[in-house]
């Protein structure tokens, strides 16, 4: 197996508090750079090696100056998920030039580890050390999504090897496009006359190594009437890679002290958005499996549409199928404005348009909760319902049916009744509220899900003006089953019409 890539970040080199400036001066850090044939130095502070036995950057070395003889400890620990000390290497250096060197095994975790060096002796001296990240080879589109005949651009991260690139449709796995090889640091993937979708740029050697998802929209002339907006913000606000080499991941899930996320960074892992397979290639697949034709957006798209009118002159319906938690003001503006024009709306997941956030360039910045501004915007007002509650995923359940007569569309040809149970959901859950639109109608239920009135709903309503919302109230409703499958297409049937 291939081992995976290790990429070294030079942190902020700084001695203890406690240190005196003497020790200052006879102790620092000069570089790290990877071990073995054809090393690699520092481009802009980072370091890729592979540790995986070929002789070829398997390693990483530190190379640091004492004025002294001095006994010397090289710390390598991980801060996430459980701070816990990984690796020492304890050396008696001479003074001057000392180089250090730790070759993790290709078993490790692919998380990030910071390092120190630690003087014995002295009172406790201690330098940072080089940030040391593992993971695999990486790639990622310049931009979120793109046209049919487009030149998508794709940024490598491959550690120098010679790859496979195709391009595989999402939902089915159907190959596309290639493969052909690639190495380097950029490649261009010509967008042929595909249908709009989600497609995956796969990178593979004797095993599939990295993924990138790439979107396709339809074309201004042939633009359907219904558009898939995929939560693009979200799934980066998810994302634990750690590109600043600070040692946590550049997100506010990560730490508490954050409140940003880059939007421009490959995917931790195998390069798939987190969940992607759990939450939302299983509504690409439908989608694809009943040909429904759709177009498709992520956030910047849906941001970059000028105003409710001219989205309302676009599509006739909007389907969120994932979890859509964060969104700027101009998509919830656009949302709302597109709802009161008359626009139809699905949200097929819980916890939907829960959290402001403000795009600056390529960070994104998590800001309130819409229901807590100083003039607040509950999202249940438009959506139907809000979040309530998560247990990371512990507990689920099937819905249970709990209205057909206010939708009675929705369970046609289904075979369900009051009081039935169907499909499999929970994870985070979504209830209605005294904010909910008047006549919103529970259709149904997860009773109970996560503790005493802790229910997930699932709800309908419509407004004077015509639109219709549907919310799934948890995740995510797109699923195998063929009852889910029923009711998705009657969805989708009823919603699509004006």
């Amino acid at each position: 197996m291939k081992a995976a890539p290790v990429v070294v970040a030079l942190a902020t080199l700084c001695l203890a508090s406690g240190a005196t400036a003497s020790e200052r001066r006879s102790f620092s850090v000069i570089d790290a750079h990877a071990c073995g044939a054809a090393a690699q130095t520092a481009t802009k502070g980072l370091l890729t090696i592979s540790p995986d036995g070929d002789g070829v950057a398997d390693c990483a070395a530190v190379r640091f100056r004492l004025a002294r003889p001095s006994d010397v400890a090289f710390v390598v620990s991980q801060r996430k998920p459980q701070p816990h000390v990984v690796h020492v290497e304890r050396l008696s250096a001479q003074a001057g030039l000392t180089t250090v060197v730790w070759a993790p095994p290709t078993t490790i975790p692919e998380r990030t580890y910071v390092t120190r060096l630690l003087l014995r002796g002295r009172g406790g001296a201690s330098l940072g050390g080089p940030v040391i990240r593992v993971g695999g080879s990486s790639a990622r589109f310049v931009q979120e999504s793109y046209l049919p005949g487009d030149t998508a651009m794709l940024r490598l991260e491959t550690g120098g090897a010679t790859l496979s690139l195709d391009i595989v449709d999402a939902g089915t796995g159907h190959v596309v496009a290639g493969p052909r090889p690639v190495r380097g640091r950029v490649a261009g993937v010509r967008i042929g006359p595909w249908q709009p979708g989600v497609y995956l740029a796969r990178l593979s050697g004797a095993e599939v190594v990295a993924h990138a998802p790439l979107v396709v929209r339809a074309s201004p002339a042939a633009r359907p009437r219904v558009a898939v907006v995929l939560p693009t913000s979200t799934w980066q606000a998810y994302n634990f890679l750690d590109v600043d080499g600070d040692g946590t991941g550049d997100t506010w899930y990560a730490s508490r002290r954050r409140e940003s996320a880059r939007l421009d960074r490959p995917f931790l892992g195998s390069g798939l958005p987190p969940f992607f397979g759990r939450y939302d290639r299983p509504f690409l697949r439908w989608l694809e499996e009943s040909q429904r034709r759709a177009d498709v957006l992520t956030d910047v798209d849906l941001d970059r549409v000028a105003d409710p009118g001219t989205l309302a002159r676009r599509y006739d319906l909007l389907v969120f199928p994932g979890h859509h938690e964060y969104v700027t003001e101009h998509e919830f503006d656009l949302v709302e404005g597109y709802r009161d024009r008359g626009g139809n709306l699905a949200f097929l997941s819980a916890d939907a348009f829960h959290w402001r956030v403000v795009r600056d360039g390529l960070v994104l910045r998590r800001k309130d909760q819409w229901r807590l501004l100083k003039h607040p915007r509950p999202e249940a007002a438009l959506v139907g319902v809000e979040y309530l509650a998560s247990d990371d995923g512990t507990h689920r359940g099937p819905y249970v049916v709990r209205n057909t007569r206010c939708a009675p569309w929705l369970f046609r040809g289904t075979g369900l009744v009051r009081g039935a149970r169907f499909g499999w959901s929970g994870v985070e859950i979504s209830a209605t509220t005294a904010d909910s639109p008047k006549g919103t109608c529970v259709v149904a239920e997860i009773p109970h899900l996560l503790g005493r009135r802790r229910t997930a709903q699932m709800t309908y309503y419509e407004t004077q003006a015509g639109a219709k919302v549907f919310a799934a109230g948890a995740f995510c409703l797109a699923n195998d089953s063929p009852v889910v499958h029923a009711l998705l297409d009657n969805l989708w049937t009823r919603l699509s019409r004006p």
